[in-house]
């Protein structure tokens, strides 16, 4: 018996394509799309048990293409980029990945706070370098 086979929608650099492909379970087929281009993501589609998306918007036009189609996973905060009416209709179920980045969001927001208190996005407009002894960061910080 052959294993499922997931798809990815969106096209991913081979630094993250090779990893995924290389640690699937035994059995399991990874199905990559080409392109943005319609037709290539219907051809990866086509014949998926489950499809996993970044960014790419998963309409009707495009789930009607895939046949054996249980699972459309977001690796992302929402699914507003699904037609889940269309999902409902033919039984394919909708996940979605919400806080996967939550602790670099949490990072990024307190460094920009920080950056904030010590002016750090004006000294970058400022005429000298800001990374020179002397100049904003380093007397300020």
């Amino acid at each position: 018996m052959n294993g499922p086979r997931v798809g990815f929608l969106d096209q991913l650099h081979p630094s993250l394509r090779d990893p995924i492909n290389t640690n699937l379970p035994a059995g399991w087929t990874a199905m990559h799309t080409v392109s943005r281009n319609f037709v290539d993501q219907a051809a990866t589609i086509t014949d998926v048990d489950a499809v996993y998306v970044f960014a790419t918007p998963v309409r009707a036009a495009l789930i009607e293409k895939a046949m054996k189609l249980h699972l459309v996973d977001t690796l992302g905060a929402g699914v507003d980029n699904m037609d889940l009416e269309t999902c409902a209709a033919r039984g394919i179920a909708v996940a979605r990945l919400s806080g996967g980045n939550a602790v670099q969001v949490a990072e990024h927001t307190i460094l920009m706070i920080s950056a904030s208190s010590v002016s750090v996005p004006s000294a970058g407009r400022s005429r000298g370098c800001c990374c020179r002894s002397g100049s904003i960061l380093s007397t300020r910080m």
